[in-house]
């Protein structure tokens, strides 16, 4: 019986001295590790990286424009199809009327910064910075002769000498591009090219006005050519015929509408002129 006894209190101590399966000072060796640090910043694509661009007022950011073919420019009164400039303005023409001293119709508004961000973005994934500096359309095509027997060279219709060029420039990001396009509606012109034309010339500001200047001069050129008939008697005194006048407002309404009626060419003691209507532009 002792032995029993005995035997019963070592079974007793033993069974005390077993730890717990689950101790609270093993409860941080059984934690999950912390995981180590991982990047979270994707790598920027075109279409996510912020664009920079020159912000003051006379910075041309983006500008479309088309010159030559039977295209008439009066020296000083063009203005280029669309332009934006680095404080959110955009100058564009429409068809209409010419504004007074210009050789189209001018018309202004501004965009915010996203829709910048947004138009740079959209030029840059079109891959416009990869084009060549220049792209002219074949002045001829090969053909098929009507019997089929023979392939000859026909002149292409899309590359006659009536057609404008197609010039697109862009400052933005660290990156200047020029690509120029013969013609400038020329069906097989790069693809970033036509996409990107036809997004600006697409682009209308909400608030977009009409322009109406308000500084305006006149140059006056001698003709030395005989002209006949001669033509009609300048009529304004109060403007001397010289270089370059400035004149009001009001002198620009009636003298443009003087020219409007009689063409540019005028006489003023016994001196034909040439005499242009200019007004500052926009910017």
């Amino acid at each position: 019986m002792k032995y029993v006894y005995f035997a019963f209190l070592l079974l007793l101590l033993s069974a005390c001295s077993i730890p717990s399966s689950t101790p609270e000072s093993n409860l941080e060796n059984t934690a999950t590790p912390p995981l180590p640090d991982t990047p979270t910043t994707l790598a920027e694509t075109p279409a996510s990286r912020q664009q920079t661009w020159d912000e003051s007022p006379e910075a041309i950011v983006i500008q479309y424009d088309e010159f030559g073919g039977l295209m008439a420019v009066r020296k000083g009164a063009h203005v280029p199809l669309w332009t934006l400039y680095g404080d959110g303005l955009v100058v564009f023409v429409k068809e209409g009327p010419p504004t007074i001293g210009f050789d189209r119709q001018v018309w202004g508004g501004r965009i915010d910064e996203a829709a910048i961000q947004e138009l740079l973005s959209f030029i840059e994934k079109s891959g416009f910075f990869s084009l060549q500096a220049e792209y002219k359309a074949p002045a001829f095509l090969p053909q098929n002769t009507e019997d089929g027997s023979a392939l000859v060279l026909a002149p292409n219709p899309q590359a006659g000498g009536d057609q404008p060029t197609g010039v697109i420039v862009a400052n933005f990001s660290g990156r200047n591009q020029r690509v120029l396009v013969y013609p400038a509606s020329w069906d097989e012109a790069p693809e970033a090219y036509k996409s990107v034309r036809k997004r600006l010339l697409a682009i209308r500001p909400s608030d977009a006005k009409l322009f109406t200047p308000t500084a305006f001069h006149i140059e006056a050129i001698e003709v030395t050519a005989e002209i006949t008939p001669t033509p009609p008697t300048w009529l304004f005194e109060d403007v001397e015929l010289s270089q370059r006048i400035d004149i009001t407002p009001e002198q620009a309404q009636a003298i443009h509408a003087f020219l409007k009626k009689y063409g540019d060419l005028v006489e003023s003691q016994d001196q034909i002129y040439r005499v242009n209507l200019l007004a500052s532009p926009p910017r």
